[in-house]
């Protein structure tokens, strides 16, 4: 415990040290439009209302820019955009606690499946990695950092037996950001890692079943979204002359790889999301590699010797959050950006 209570304060001045320096920079990208400027944000009617209806894309006359279905990340910029008088530097120190709150919620998850050295050494591979500065500095991006934090309370609170609150957090995952659609794939593979043999695969099932009606609301949300944006403009919002999911997850593959270079090296760093046009695929040999090498890790991850449990917990925390990310839910033009934020916990494992 002494070790502990040393090593998390010091581990939040760390933090600030290596994101005080952006706080005072100029708002980039779609900052301006999706937040400081979104009459959304300055309504409370309109925020609480996303949770049900993600529909609304006028407000006040003005077009909203909006995601899908992120009504608890909206909220909170909300909130926080009031809380600091429009200031960005007072929404990227939420940004920032948000970011601290997912670093704890890691720390406390892995010191409970694999001991308090291997958490201090993947919290601090967390809080400090280079990746996560998207997930900091850049507002409209809080997203991630939420639903990293929520997704690590789930997963901590279901291998505790705590069920029922790690359901509450799930559903409150899926309002922060779609990524919150692997949370089954998670939870199936640390049943799988952490099995008792004594237990019955039926009472495993029992438990673990409820945790797929969030990604299934998810799902539902999403779609209403996307009618609700092809009326309003007449552009369906994943494109309709776009990939469809398994020809997204071709390009997917091979980028799951370079995610998972850039999480031990990840120089040059660059602003990165790749445009892709439809009939682009990558070579049957990129795929055929890929695909057999992410085969061999995932048979690796559910049945390998219980003398790597830690690694494997790893491993399965790593690919989990990105093995369905953005197959489920194909944009028309986008098949990465750099999104491996929730995945660097298990890096550090």
């Amino acid at each position: 415990m002494r070790k502990e209570a040393a090593f998390l304060p010091l581990l939040l001045l760390a933090l600030l040290a290596c994101y005080a320096p952006g706080f005072l920079a100029p708002p980039v990208y779609d900052d301006v439009t999706t937040v400081l400027l979104n009459p959304k944000m300055l309504d409370d009617g309109a925020l609480l209302r996303g949770f049900v209806h993600p529909t609304e894309r006028t407000l006040h006359g003005v077009r909203l820019p909006s995601y899908p279905y992120r009504p608890l990340t909206e909220l909170s910029l909300g909130w926080n955009l009031r809380l600091a008088s429009s200031s960005i530097v007072g929404v990227r120190l939420g940004n920032l606690a948000i970011h601290a709150a997912a670093v704890l919620a890691g720390f406390l998850l892995v010191r409970r499946l694999a001991g308090e050295g291997t958490a201090r050494w993947a919290s601090a591979f967390l809080a400090l990695h280079p990746l996560g500065v998207q997930a900091v500095t850049y507002v409209s991006q809080r997203g991630t950092s939420l639903e990293a934090t929520l997704a690590f309370l789930v997963v901590l609170l279901y291998a505790r037996g705590r069920t029922g609150p790690a359901l509450a957090c799930a559903f409150l995952a899926i309002g922060a950001k779609e990524t919150s659609v692997t949370l089954p794939l998670m939870l199936a593979a640390m049943e799988c890692i952490l099995r008792d043999p004594r237990e019955s695969w039926k009472a495993r099932l029992g438990r673990w079943l409820p945790f797929c009606l969030p990604p299934l609301v998810l799902a539902i949300q999403v779609w209403r979204a996307g009618i609700a944006e092809r009326e309003a403009t007449g552009v369906d919002l994943f494109g309709e002359a776009g990939m469809r999911p398994l020809e997204y997850l071709g390009h997917e593959l091979p980028v799951l790889w370079h995610y998972a270079r850039m999480a031990f090296w990840p120089f040059p760093m660059r602003f990165c999301y790749d445009r892709v046009l439809p009939g682009q695929f990558p070579s049957a040999g990129v795929l055929l590699a890929s695909g057999s090498g992410l085969l061999t890790l995932l048979a690796w991850i559910l049945l390998g010797s219980d003398r790597h449990r830690t690694a494997r917990l790893g491993a399965a925390f790593f690919l989990m959050p990105l093995v369905l990310e953005s197959s489920v839910f194909p944009r028309a033009e986008t098949a990465w950006g750099y999104r491996v934020y929730p995945a660097l916990l298990g890096t550090g494992m």
